[in-house]
């Protein structure tokens, strides 16, 4: 998939998130930001769509890396977060790609991928992916501060 364009859109169910989306592609790497608030019941839910201008179809692609990062307010860390599982979307199921157990208490962390095989039957139109996100708050971590944390997830893709 190298130097292929693409829009990253965030559809937001975050089940009362706020949610700020932005995303872009560059090269091999995804990267989009989101922002997380207070939610009743800790429940993280939501979906990325990335498309690719492209077709992507004849190419092999893998995962090399997932990592999380605060962006703001500055000094939060990842300790807000319990745990948090990203799957593909393909055939009318879904296929594990990365998980996040045991979060440490750092501002950037990656996340372990479970999904080696290829990302190609993740595009099944050659331009479009879709990636649900869920996981959970830490119910000992407090209120999020005002205005919620901002997350940046990059996302590297090797072909």
């Amino acid at each position: 998939m190298t130097n292929v364009r693409a829009g990253v859109i965030l559809v937001a169910a975050f089940l009362g998130l706020a949610a700020a989306c932005g995303g872009r592609i560059e090269g091999n790497d995804i990267e989009f930001d989101y922002s997380v608030g207070n939610v009743p019941g800790g429940l993280l839910a939501f979906e990325t769509i990335t498309v690719v201008e492209q077709d992507v179809s004849s190419h092999h692609a893998s995962l090399t890396s997932v990592t999380l990062e605060v962006v703001s307010p500055s000094g939060t860390t990842l300790a807000f977060l319990e745990d948090l599982q990203a799957s593909g979307v393909a055939g009318g199921g879904t296929t594990p790609f990365v998980t996040l157990t045991n979060v440490p208490h750092a501002s950037t962390v990656p996340l372990d991928i479970v999904f080696h095989g290829d990302l190609q039957p993740f595009f099944p139109d050659g331009h479009t992916i879709r990636v649900q996100w869920k996981g959970h708050l830490d119910p000992t971590f407090g209120p999020l501060p005002a205005g919620g944390v901002t997350v940046r997830c990059r996302i590297g893709i090797s072909s």
